[in-house]
């Protein structure tokens, strides 16, 4: 009776959604319920992958729906009974959250084993690709899931179960026919190795924003420039990765942030409303928030506001509004003739970048005015603590900029164009001293501010021409009022986005203009160098070990 009742249920809704609106009801409401997604949800054998591998069926024409993300769990959940570690079940990217590379490796047991796996191809040039990978409980069983597939290659992986003591328990080789990634061609990348006798760090170089703001997904790349995976997104490129426990949290629109957990489910969507993101994002673990520079629909200034969202509540909360803390500055720029550089009439007056927390304050950079910017309490009553650019930028009249002005501590050209900036705390520093280093792109331009005089950055390149960006770290005093350069790498010539972090005492950096990113030893000596081809450029390029998320760390 339950049985007949059930398939009367399931009826009843299938002619509802097609014939549109039925009690209020439209099609796509009933299609996104979680029962409707059961219903047309289904786990079959691959016809192209491998004869041991199955995929998601499903009626969906979006992954971005908790209630689709749900009906594939519970799918593998019921599929899971007919598998063990002495035969698994392998889905194909099964989430849609790892387009081309990724596998759901599951079993139905109550012990957990240790899941290492080898990739191999034929092709001599691409080495193996050997991790551990994570495992996860799930109902009835455990699951991994396991990355690094190479596209447009016939896979040879092995799966190696072990117990807690080292003991293999199972061990199983497939072959999997992996296609060609669907989304661009930067699938092996030319290297050119630098001098340093230093081994590359472990990770996966994440690019972001290759060749488009929209719709470029984040491709994950080895150490030898072979595409290991790739992370679809809705309508936005992303800026960055977080690791909020054991979910990796980023951008998939304009306006929306999803976690995705272990198993590339999408666990959370999260809408920050009528403002669109640009440039930047980071987590705030203190306070379970998002910090976003963003853009509010219909003002006419852009990148000049920030925002927090509240990742427990979805509260959105606008911070800090530039024009507010700088309204003499915003005074002085002018709409130029041609539009903002995104061809629109809105005023990028600060064009802010980027930023990073020092506590309850924040760092900010200013491209538009070559500026670092540092904002006290942003939180809750947000002012203006100091400025770091070369004085000459600052008329005495700029009142609410000049007397913020700190002074060099030696003689040198100060940052142009900057990017990434990120705060550096060393405790062997004394009190109210610390780092910030930044990839300095060494251009000089602003639209909004043709009064500007740029005659004292010497050696500043043009948007299309430049001898060389760089590495720049300060020593920030603030009992001095000072900022120190103390430590620069010539990096490849890059006039606008672009980025450098230290990693694993390594120092990464991404040359968007010149198409590479790079990755060079502790005293700045290159390791090797990554040429991707591109009509424009790479917005960013981090590296990430994806510890105790992917791999088993």
């Amino acid at each position: 009776m339950k049985k007949k009742k059930h398939w009367v249920i399931a009826g009843i809704l299938c002619l509802a959604a097609a014939g549109g609106i039925i009690y209020g009801f439209s099609s796509n409401q009933i299609q996104n319920t979680t029962f409707w997604r059961s219903l047309h949800t289904r786990i079959i054998p691959s016809e192209t992958l491998g004869e041991s591998v199955y995929e998601v069926d499903a009626d969906a024409d979006s992954i971005y729906s908790l209630n689709y993300q749900s009906a594939v769990e519970d799918k593998i959940t019921e599929a899971l009974d007919e598998y063990t570690v002495a035969s698994p079940l392998l889905l194909y990217n099964p989430f849609g959250t790892n387009t081309s590379s990724s596998l759901l490796v599951a079993y139905h047991g109550d012990e957990a084993y240790t899941l290492s796996y080898e990739i191999h191809v034929e092709d001599e040039t691409i080495q193996d690709f050997s991790k551990t990978a994570v495992t996860v409980a799930i109902e009835e069983g455990y699951a991994s899931q396991v990355i690094g597939f190479v596209y447009g290659e016939k896979n040879t992986l092995t799966l190696t179960y072990s117990d807690d003591k080292g003991k293999t328990i199972a061990s199983h080789t497939y072959t999997i026919e992996m296609p060609q990634c669907a989304t661009q061609n930067n699938t092996q990348l030319a290297i050119e190795n630098g001098d340093s006798a230093h081994e590359l760090s472990d990770g996966l170089f994440a690019v972001f924003g290759l060749d488009k703001s929209f719709n470029s997904n984040i491709y994950l790349y080895d150490n030898d420039g072979v595409l290991r995976g790739e992370l679809p997104l809705k309508n936005y490129r992303s800026d960055r990765i977080e690791q909020v426990g054991d979910e990796l949290l980023y951008s998939y629109s304009k306006n929306g942030f999803m976690t995705v957990n272990q198993l590339g489910k999408i666990t959370n969507l999260y809408s920050i409303g009528s403002y669109k993101q640009h440039h930047e994002f980071r987590y705030d673990e203190e306070h379970n928030e998002l910090v976003i520079l963003v853009n509010e629909d219909n003002d006419m200034t852009i990148e000049d506001v920030m925002i927090s969202l509240d990742l427990e509540t979805n509260e959105v909360k606008e911070l800090v509004d530039m024009k507010d803390l700088l309204p003499q500055l915003y005074e002085k720029a002018v709409s130029p003739e041609e539009g903002n550089t995104y061809g629109g009439d809105e005023l990028d007056w600060i064009h802010l970048n980027s930023f990073d927390f020092m506590g309850d304050d924040l760092i900010v950079s200013s491209r538009e005015l070559s500026t670092i910017i540092k904002i006290s309490d942003y939180r809750n009553n947000p002012s203006i603590s100091y400025f770091l650019a070369d004085a000459s930028l600052y008329q005495e009249n700029d009142d609410d900029a000049h007397t913020l002005l700190y002074a060099k501590g030696t003689d040198f050209i100060s940052q142009s164009g900057q990017h990434t900036i990120t705060y550096l705390a060393d405790d062997a520093l004394p009190k109210g001293q610390y780092y910030l280093y930044m990839f300095n792109n060494n251009f000089t331009n602003a639209r909004t501010r043709q009064d500007l005089d740029w005659s004292a950055f010497i050696g500043a390149g043009t948007y299309t021409e430049g001898t060389a960006s760089y590495y720049y770290q300060y020593l920030v005093d603030e009992n001095s009022g000072t900022y120190t350069l103390v430590d620069q790498v010539a990096l490849p010539y890059s006039s606008i986005v672009s980025s450098c972090e230290w990693y694993q005492d390594h120092l990464i950096s991404s040359s968007g203009k010149s198409n590479c990113f790079n990755e060079y030893d502790k005293e700045g000596n290159l390791i090797r160098e990554y040429h991707y081809e591109a009509e424009k450029y790479a917005y960013r390029v981090f590296k990430y070990d994806f510890s105790d998320f992917y791999f088993q760390s």
